[in-house]
C-alpha cells in the first residue's frame, strides 16, 4: 500500500505498539490474526490520510510562496520599466532640444 520500505517499517512498528497496548482488551473469542490484518490495514491508511494531508499543506505553502515571488517579480519588472522608460524620455527630450 505505501511502496516504501522505511515507511512500511514505521506503519509496522506503530501497528505492532496498537496491538500491545490494546490486545489485553480483546475478548476471548476475536479472531487475532484477522484483528491484527485489519490493525496494519487501518494503521496504514492512517498513514496515507495523514501524508496525503501534509502534501496539501506543502502544496499550498508552496504556492502562497510561488505568488509572492511572482509579486514581487512583477512589481519590480513594473519599476525598472517605468524608470527606464523615464531615462530614455529624458535621454530623447536632451537630444532633440540640445
Amino acid at each position: 500500500m505505501v511502496c516504501d520500505h522505511s515507511h512500511s517499517e514505521d506503519i509496522i512498528q506503530e501497528a505492532f505498539l496498537k496491538a500491545i497496548k490494546n490486545g489485553p482488551k480483546m475478548r476471548s473469542d476475536t479472531n487475532i490474526p484477522a484483528w491484527i490484518k485489519l490493525l496494519a490495514r487501518n494503521t496504514a491508511l492512517d498513514f496515507l490520510r495523514k501524508s496525503k494531508r501534509d502534501r496539501q499543506v506543502l502544496a499550498e505553502s508552496y504556492v502562497n510562496i510561488s505568488e509572492t515571488f511572482f509579486d514581487e517579480v512583477s512589481v519590480a519588472y513594473e519599476v525598472e520599466t517605468k524608470q527606464r522608460d523615464e531615462v530614455l524620455y529624458q535621454a530623447r527630450r536632451c537630444a532633440i532640444f540640445g
